[in-house]
């Protein structure tokens, strides 16, 4: 199954066993996500994702594993935001309907 991946610029609030944060979902598709937040959670972490989708009616949530982190790498050309990948427990109906839109 081929996973398109898709640029975004959606607010979302994430939260952990221990916390909650704002981030700014950067690119989506069923498989995962990269969130933009200067907050970040443990590699292997769970993670909740709530966020009105564009042009969507009501909150999507998603939940999955932070697969991997990154930080804002000063004195590089191109830095990087600094923010994590999650890897989706599952791909929900609201998620396909918001790639089919992008």
């Amino acid at each position: 199954m081929e996973s398109r991946r898709q640029r975004a610029c959606i607010a979302t609030e994430f939260e952990t066993g221990t916390r909650r944060a704002n981030g700014l979902i950067r690119n989506i598709s069923e498989r995962g996500v990269f969130v933009g937040s200067a907050t970040l959670p443990a590699e292997g972490e769970r993670v909740s994702l709530r966020f009105r989708a564009p042009g969507g009616h009501g909150v999507t949530t998603l939940s999955g594993r932070v697969s991997w982190t990154t930080r804002r790498r000063d004195g590089t050309r191109f830095a990087e935001p600094p923010g994590f990948g999650i890897r989706l427990a599952g791909a929900s109906k609201s998620l396909r309907r918001l790639l089919d839109v992008g």
